[in-house]
């Protein structure tokens, strides 16, 4: 419309925006360039009275309403107006108000010729590239895998992230191979026919979780959606840590935690996968005459490759120049700690006193116990060495318990026959004398209802890290105090009942 067009260009080009007819509380503001400084007031009213319309689609955060707008064309669908809509990776809000007005999705998938390996072992996140969150070491350890990655995979393109291509040597930013997420993951033919490296995923920061989930729910709602599909916002979100998604014939463990809520969580993994399809496809893989190979890394699953005709053909554990993952080095470490725990143990036997989990304790802090070194996460496999620190906690006497019972049976029954039932008198004499009768009375019947009706050996030591939480609190009532010294040594023996005294 010729007339609208000059209409805009003569408003921009104003040299005094108070001419405008418009009312004052209505008045558009605007930028230097001429550019829209705000939405005008009558949007944001219009994204207020919308938003406010669909419980859950609104909230206050940091003082502030956060509210949202349906796109127009979200209208003209329920309308019943004919439109089309054309996305290679149509997102889920999308497609399902598209069905819920009674429209139709047409798949055209064409075949790609393309092989994808995925390497799902490490998060390959933006946290260790920030100095303001981590340390400059951990940075630089973060760093030094991405460099071994790129000389790793030789002359192949390969997408970063933006904070890591930012920190790259200027050689390799300016070498066209070499892209990030947000300026090259999409609509680009570079490196069309070329096999191609992912390092990481374009997921939204967690702290935007939530606006983009309410923005997408009030289109979904407000376009006639399923609102089964689309629950509120919990108040309380919880987070799924190493939830297992399936890829298509695999199932991948999430290095990212996930929203607890399924319905939340496949919003969130359905934004995820649609911003990978779209990077894969940088390759051009319709287009090849031969197979590409498109190397997948990060512990972000993604999901619905199936959706696009792609599929997962192989999975490749990391190579050995990017470094030990997290999980390997949890792994030594759980494992030099019930080495530790195995050496005291025995010195408290031949000692000829009864294990208990303040005795082993005591025992290894009077002996210093550190366990074997191994090397610092991320350093490959250079010299660079630090002491494994054992910290002795409720959860690692637990897991030394379970591993003791399986592998040392006669070191078990050593503790069970001499450690059961007598230490628990014991506390409940101390407790007496420190805290009086009322308080062992309460303390008896409190660990007896807790074994009885718990549910094992798991419910028992969270109870114990909850009342060393408490006791150590300087108004902590003495019932407390006595309830820790009866439970703590009835759970340390896997007891089922406390004696009568």
């Amino acid at each position: 419309d010729a007339v609208l067009v000059t209409a805009i260009s003569d408003l921009i080009e104003s040299q005094d925006k108070r001419d405008i007819s418009l009312a004052a509380w209505e008045k558009l503001e605007f930028g230097r360039g001429g550019q829209l400084h705000a939405l005008p007031p009558l949007r944001a009213a219009f994204a207020l009275a919308e938003s406010l319309q669909y419980q859950g689609c609104a909230h206050v955060d940091g003082g502030a309403l956060l509210v949202s707008a349906t796109n127009p064309i979200i209208q003209r669908v329920k309308d019943g107006k004919p439109t089309v809509l054309m996305d290679a990776t149509p997102p889920k809000v999308i497609k399902e108000i598209v069905s819920g007005n009674g429209g139709k999705i047409i798949n055209r998938i064409a075949k790609q010729q393309v092989n994808i390996i995925r390497h799902p072992q490490r998060f390959w996140g933006l946290g260790e590239l920030d100095p303001r969150r981590t340390t400059s070491e951990r940075v630089e350890r973060a760093m030094h895998r991405y460099s071994a990655l790129i000389e790793l995979h030789g002359e192949t393109n390969i997408l970063v992230h933006n904070r890591a291509y930012d920190q790259l040597p200027e050689s390799v930013q300016s070498d066209p191979r070499v892209g990030y997420w947000g300026a090259d993951h999409r609509a680009h033919d570079r490196w069309s026919g070329k096999d191609l490296v992912l390092v990481g995923s374009f997921f939204p920061p967690e702290s935007q979780w939530r606006n983009l989930y309410q923005s997408d729910r009030l289109a979904a709602l407000a376009g006639g959606a399923n609102p089964d599909e689309w629950p509120t916002w919990p108040e309380s979100e919880d987070h799924v840590l190493g939830a297992w998604v399936c890829e298509g014939s695999h199932d991948v463990q999430s290095r990212l935690p996930l929203p607890q809520n399924a319905h939340i969580r496949a919003w969130l993994l359905d934004k995820v996968g649609n911003e990978t399809v779209q990077a894969i496809g940088r390759a051009r893989g319709v287009n090849a005459e031969t197979e590409l190979t498109i190397h997948v890394y990060g512990g972000v699953p993604v999901a619905g490759l199936h959706e696009h005709g792609l599929a997962v053909a192989e999975y490749h554990a990391d190579a050995s120049e990017l470094g030990r993952t997290l999980a390997q080095v949890n792994g030594e470490r759980h494992d030099a700690a019930m080495v530790s725990l195995d050496h005291a143990a025995s010195r408290i036997v031949a000692k000829g006193r009864v294990i208990t989990r303040h005795a082993l304790a005591d025992e290894m802090l009077a002996t210093g116990t550190d366990g074997p070194q191994i090397p610092l996460y991320g350093q490959g496999n250079g010299p660079n060495t630090k002491p494994v620190q054992t910290p002795f906690s409720a959860e690692t006497y637990r897991k030394w318990l379970d591993r003791i019972q399986k592998t040392c049976p006669a070191l078990f029954a050593h503790m069970s026959q001499n450690g059961r039932g007598a230490s628990v008198v014991r506390a409940m004499m101390e407790a007496s004398r420190q805290y009086g009768q009322e308080s062992i009375k309460y303390a008896v019947e409190m660990t007896e209802g807790l074994i009885k009706h718990g549910h094992g050996a798991d419910d028992r030591f969270e109870v114990i890290e909850e009342l060393e939480a408490q006791i150590r609190e300087v108004d902590c009532p003495p019932e407390t105090k006595a309830l820790y010294t009866v439970f703590d040594a009835a759970s340390s023996k896997h007891l089922h009942s406390i004696p009568n005294t």
